[in-house]
């Protein structure tokens, strides 16, 4: 995954001396590889041959090698229902942000908008010598939940 990147050196921008190292792309790029690898992975199954030695086999039909995919043995639970063995507590009432975010951590399920007056400090102001006054203003905002 790193990326050789190399730098010139020398007198008014010439290449006279290059110095080329090793570096790993940007965090978004890694991000989504990892999301593309987890979206194509296979599911496969431990089995063990006539010696003992154990080895993986694909599920689904998948023949073409996976030696450079990612794999797994169970399929992952899912996080939008309660889960007590997990100890996973679902999404049902949980915050969320806007309307994008919303959606998807709601499992589709919808969510309710509450407008609310919250009181906030505000107008913060240093005091000679040592202490911060403020004053308390109302804020309004929105809060969503999941239904």
């Amino acid at each position: 995954m790193r990326r050789r990147y190399c730098r010139c050196h020398g007198p008014t921008g010439g290449c006279a001396h290059q110095t080329c190292f090793r570096k790993l792309p940007d965090f978004r790029e890694v991000g989504n590889t990892l999301r593309q690898q987890y979206d194509q992975a296979v599911r496969v199954e431990l089995h063990k041959n006539k010696n003992g030695k154990e080895y993986l086999k694909p599920l689904e039909g998948y023949s073409r090698s996976f030696a450079n995919r990612l794999v797994y043995l169970k399929q992952s639970p899912t996080y939008c229902n309660k889960n007590a063995e997990l100890g996973f507590p679902g999404t049902q009432d949980r915050q969320c942000g806007d309307e994008n975010s919303c959606e998807l951590l709601c499992c589709g399920r919808g969510y309710h908008s509450k407008v609310v007056i919250v009181n906030q400090r505000c107008e913060c102001r240093f005091k000679w010598c040592c202490y911060v006054r403020c004053k308390t203003c109302p804020i309004t905002t929105v809060i969503n939940r999941c239904l």
